[in-house]
């Protein structure tokens, strides 16, 4: 008999909330949001982003291979490599942080999951197989743990004036389809943000019961 135990299920784990959309969805500013409403109600909980911005970590550096990449030296980064680096700031968040925080009781709000890594992949051309090969190198970084809830944030134009419209309908499509397809291994929720943030972080709290 297998004796593992899904984390999800479990009563002395943190639970693994998840953010994703694309950028300008405005999910940063709604986990962040719903990080402080867990801390307001005393409810031990750390906020991540993928790969990450805290100083001295991997993460931080592929954050700043992805958007500083002149000023390291880096003339240019192919669509497959660049979604490579950020499966490795994960797998090194993940086993160093986030595993850790839910083994000692804590939430943990991510802003980002691997399907950032498939949807922007996909758009930007990255190769398809070697997109599979390295989320599946993840999610076995992950073994068990999955996501107590994961949130879609859908708007219908984006936050950021400088996002084009046809690439930003293909990411929402993108987005679209792979959260129908994850819905059979854990919950699933799309959240409107296109009126108000409380509206839209009150939906989440009702869908987390931490009200």
């Amino acid at each position: 008999m297998n004796n593992q135990v899904d984390k999800t299920l479990t009563s002395d784990t943190g639970k693994l909330f998840v953010f994703e959309g694309p950028d300008g969805a405005g999910k940063t500013t709604l986990a962040t949001a719903f990080a402080e409403h867990l801390t307001a109600r005393g409810i031990p909980c750390d906020y991540m982003s993928f790969p990450g911005r805290e100083g001295g970590t991997l993460g931080h550096l592929v954050y700043q291979l992805h958007h500083e990449a002149d000023r390291l030296g880096v003339a240019s980064i192919r669509p497959t490599s660049l979604q490579m680096l950020h499966i490795a700031a994960h797998v090194d968040a993940i086993e160093a942080r986030i595993l850790p925080a839910l083994d000692g009781g804590r939430h943990v709000i991510l802003d980002r999951f691997w399907w950032s890594t498939w949807v922007y992949g996909v758009v930007g051309k990255a190769n398809r197989r070697a997109l599979r090969a390295m989320i599946r190198a993840e999610r076995s970084c992950w073994g068990r743990t999955r996501p107590n809830a994961a949130f879609l944030i859908a708007r219908a134009t984006s936050l950021r004036a400088t996002e084009v419209e046809g690439r930003w309908r293909e990411l929402c499509a993108e987005y679209r389809k792979l959260a129908e397809g994850e819905r059979r291994r854990h919950p699933v929720h799309a959240i409107d943000n296109d009126q108000s943030v409380e509206g839209a972080l009150g939906r989440i709290i009702e869908v987390a019961g931490t009200g």
